[in-house]
C-alpha cells in the first residue's frame, strides 16, 4: 500500500469515528431538550434515529443501580449521590425508619437510597437489614441521562431529611452542596460523551427478504435467547449483552424486507470491547446464513476499517469512565445508564 493509500485509510477511519461522535452528541442534545420540556428530568427520547456509519446513538435515560464499599450493594454512593448522614442519639428499631423512608423515596421518584451502619461501621442496604439503627446514610441520585438534579431539589431533599432527623433526635452531616453540584455537572459531561449505543445492520440483498422463522432459527443457532419480539445475548448472570431486533417486526411475521439490527449499550456491559467483537461475529454469522450484508445506517457496507474504528471508540469510552472509577457494566454504571 502506498503512503497516499495509507493516508486515505487513516482519514477514512477517523471520519467514521468523527461521524459516531457527532451523531451521538446531536442525539443527546435532542434528548436533553425533550427532557427539559417534559420537566428537565427523566422522560428522554428513546427512539434511535441517528444516521451514521454504525449508528452510535444516545439511548434514553440514566437512572438506578449503584455501589459504595461493595459495588454489588445498592448503597448510597458519593460519586453519584448527594449524601446526608444521620447520627441518632439512641438506637431506634428499623421498623420506625421503614415507616418514614418510603414516602421520601416516592417524593423523589425513587432516586433515594438508604444505608445503615452495623456495630463495626460497615454499611448495609437498609431494606436488607432489620437491626436497630444508630447511623443512617441517605443519598439522592444527582445525575441521570436527562441531566443533573437542580439545586432547588437538593435543598428540598435536605429539608426533608433534616425534618426526619428532628423526629429521630438525630444530628446530620451533609455533603457540601456546591461541591456536590460541581462534581455532578462534571460527571454529567463525561457521561454525555460515553452515553452511546452501537447498532449494526444486516440487510437482505436488494429485491429479496428475510424469512422471520429462518431468522429466529439462525439467531438461536448463534446462541441467542428469544425475549419478546427480539433475541438477546446474556452472560452467566443473566445480564443482557446485546440484542438482535427485526426492525420492528415480531418473529413469525413471514418475510422481513427490512434489516436486522444488532444493538449494544456500551456503558451497561462489562468488557465492552469483547462484547462488541462478539456482536460483530454474530452479525457476520447471521449475514452469511441468511444471505445478508453488514451495513451502516445508509446501507453502505461496513468494512474492517470501519469496525476497528468503532472498537477504538469503545475503548476510549471505557477508559474515560474508568478515570472516574466507573467500570462499564458495574452496578454504578447501570444506575447511570439504566
Amino acid at each position: 500500500m502506498t503512503e497516499f493509500q495509507l493516508g486515505l485509510a487513516a482519514i477514512g477511519a477517523l471520519a467514521v469515528v468523527g461521524v459516531i461522535v457527532y451523531n451521538a452528541v446531536q442525539e443527546r442534545g435532542v434528548q436533553r431538550r425533550l427532557a427539559e420540556e417534559s420537566r428537565g428530568r427523566g422522560n428522554p427520547m428513546t427512539e434511535d434515529t441517528t444516521p451514521d456509519a454504525a449508528r452510535v446513538a444516545a439511548r434514553g435515560e440514566r437512572r438506578e443501580g449503584q455501589r459504595t464499599t461493595n459495588d454489588e450493594k445498592d448503597l448510597p454512593d458519593a460519586r453519584l449521590d448527594y449524601l446526608i448522614d444521620l447520627a441518632i442519639e439512641s438506637p431506634i428499631p428499623a421498623k420506625l425508619l421503614q415507616e418514614k423512608i418510603p414516602a421520601i423515596q416516592r417524593r423523589f421518584a425513587n432516586g433515594v437510597r438508604v444505608a445503615v451502619a452495623d456495630a463495626q461501621g460497615i454499611w448495609h442496604r437498609f431494606s436488607a437489614i432489620g437491626m436497630d439503627c444508630v447511623r443512617v446514610r441517605v443519598g439522592l441520585q444527582l445525575v441521570t441521562r436527562a441531566g443533573v438534579a437542580n439545586e432547588a431539589e437538593l435543598i428540598e431533599f435536605r429539608s426533608e431529611i433534616e425534618n426526619l432527623a428532628a423526629e429521630l433526635h438525630a444530628t446530620t452531616s451533609a455533603t457540601d452542596l456546591r461541591g456536590a453540584m460541581e462534581s455532578a455537572e462534571a460527571l454529567d459531561r463525561l457521561c454525555d460523551d460515553a452515553d452511546i449505543q452501537i447498532a449494526l445492520h444486516v440487510n437482505p440483498v436488494p429485491g429479496a427478504a428475510f424469512d422471520a422463522d429462518r431468522v429466529a432459527a439462525e439467531a438461536v443457532a448463534a446462541g441467542l435467547l428469544a425475549v419478546g419480539k427480539r433475541f438477546e445475548s446474556h452472560d452467566s448472570d443473566g445480564q443482557m449483552l446485546f440484542a438482535v431486533e427485526f426492525a420492528g417486526y415480531p418473529a413469525g411475521a413471514g418475510d422481513i424486507s427490512a434489516s436486522l439490527t444488532l444493538l449494544l449499550d456500551v456503558p451497561r456491559v462489562k468488557d465492552a470491547h469483547r462484547i462488541y467483537e462478539s456482536m460483530v461475529r454474530v452479525a457476520r454469522q447471521l449475514g452469511a446464513a441468511l444471505g445478508g450484508t453488514l451495513v451502516d445506517e445508509n446501507s453502505v457496507m461496513l468494512d474492517e476499517r470501519g469496525l476497528v474504528a468503532i472498537g477504538a471508540e469503545i475503548e476510549r469510552i471505557v477508559a474515560d469512565l474508568g478515570s472516574r472509577g466507573i467500570t462499564t457494566g458495574s452496578l454504578l454504571a447501570r444506575r447511570l445508564f439504566a
